[in-house]
């Protein structure tokens, strides 16, 4: 339980710092790389971040939907269901 515990703070901590220090932490790699690459460097990172967030969103998209939808089904399959007139 403590394992976990101080796995979701240290998360929680670092969640924090990338969004907030995010661009300025990037910035630092690029400038580590070679000068001759670093625009290439610079689009490469800046194209990944762009496909992950399209994934994240799909994914949410479809996890919202799929939510949805079995809210529905549950709701519409209680509501055919005829009460047991034994109860």
């Amino acid at each position: 339980m403590v394992s976990v515990l101080s796995g979701v703070v240290i998360a929680l901590f670092v969640l924090f710092f990338f969004l907030k220090e995010g661009n300025g932490m990037w910035r630092a790699v690029v400038a580590v790389g070679p000068a001759a690459h670093r625009d290439r460097l610079e689009a490469a990172g800046r194209q990944g971040w762009e496909t992950l967030s399209r994934y994240v969103r799909g994914v949410v998209v479809i996890a919202v939907s799929d939510a949805v939808l079995t809210a529905v089904a549950l709701r519409t399959d209680e509501a055919s269901r005829e009460p047991d007139p034994e109860s």
